[in-house]
């Protein structure tokens, strides 16, 4: 039953008869409205607080960085705020908040102002009870937990916000793993929930988050840089390293293995992220000064590259996804990517070193 709800879920949320449908179904309470908190704070009874993490930025692509996808060379971030709210039970899957004591529900309007959704109570397992001040980190993917969850959660505590409870469903012990790499034990007390579950959380943080996923703010990618960069040790030899998505379930290079052996021969090393340790790709990267492969979450760990890094990104046809090629702007890297060809394969030919 739990599997059919949450497939339902997946399929209908992003359809307008699905949002409908869904709400009906399972909010309990038919007076419940969608709310934005950032036009109706005055009116919410949850709103303990509201802090300014960081101010509005603009980003300007680095010079010499081209896409005929469309990428855009400037973009307007908006400052980004934490809200710190009494009473919720927060949705372990999505995040998504209702605001127990307005009987409101907190939307993606407050995390995403473009895509509101105006539903949360899934009737999943019975509450979880999280005393105190915390924060639900229930971003799943590699990328998206460090560049959302993990800049959020160090730009609260460098907002000298009180020592916080992350609130982790499922098995997660590479987060648990990235949260020790970066911040002092003192600070920070993990909290382990069901994956599928309702979070009862007496104070919660909800961050805000960008409508486009692709450009990450630049403060976030500031204090993740500046944090691990103050811990990291130097004096490591340089690196060439190769992302292999052979592993993966998506993605791979048609051709893997003889792309493998072609890098290999110009003395990169091949690197399977996913049976790395998070400190062990962590220490890997920070040497590297250049980094091929098929697009993939194992990019994201160029932020701990050093200085001058290389960025070579290789893409199916027909598909392009701009966040790395963000990131690698956002640091000052060279960046370049090549296009497989239509069966799937890539063209050695193409490999310029």
């Amino acid at each position: 039953m739990q599997s059919v709800i949450e497939m339902l879920y997946q399929r209908l949320r992003f359809l307008a008869f699905g949002r409908n449908l869904l709400s009906k179904l399972f909010v309990s309470d038919n007076s419940l409205i969608q709310a934005d908190i950032l036009h109706v704070r005055h009116r919410i009874k949850s709103l303990s607080k509201a802090i300014t993490l960081s101010g509005p930025a603009v980003f300007e692509c680095a010079a010499g960085i081209k896409c005929e996808y469309g990428y855009r060379d400037s973009y307007a971030h908006n400052a980004k705020d934490a809200y710190l709210l009494k009473n919720l039970e927060c949705n372990s899957i999505t995040g998504l908040a209702y605001l127990v004591d307005d009987k409101v529900i907190a939307t993606e309007a407050i995390l995403n102002r473009k895509r509101p959704i105006g539903f949360v109570r899934l009737p999943l397992r019975k509450s979880q009870l999280v005393e105190g001040i915390s924060y639900l980190a229930n971003e799943r993917n590699f990328y998206h937990f460090i560049t959302e969850d993990l800049a959020n959660i160090l730009l609260l505590l460098r907002n000298n916000v009180p020592k916080l409870r992350i609130v982790l469903p499922g098995d997660v012990t590479w987060k648990a793993q990235l949260i020790k790499q970066f911040i002092d034990e003192d600070r920070f007390e993990l909290v382990r929930v069901p994956k599928y579950c309702v979070v009862r959380q007496e104070y919660a943080f909800l961050v805000t988050k960008e409508p486009f996923d692709s450009y990450i703010h630049p403060f976030s990618i500031e204090v993740l840089r500046s944090n691990y960069v103050s811990r990291k040790d130097e004096g490591q030899p340089s690196k060439k390293l190769f992302i292999s998505r052979r592993r993966a379930p998506s993605r791979d290079i048609k051709n893997s293995i003889e792309v493998e052996a072609f890098f290999e021969d110009l003395g990169f090393m091949v690197v399977c992220c996913e049976e790395l340790t998070v400190a062990s790709q962590i220490e890997l990267f920070t040497n590297a000064h250049i980094v091929a492969g098929a697009h993939g979450a194992g990019f994201t760990n160029m932020l701990w590259a050093g200085e001058n890094c290389r960025i070579i990104e290789i893409f199916e046809k027909g598909h392009m996804n701009f966040c790395y090629m963000s990131m690698a702007s956002k640091l000052g890297f060279s960046y370049e990517y090549l296009t497989l060809k239509d069966d799937g394969s890539l063209s050695l030919e193409d490999i310029k070193i």
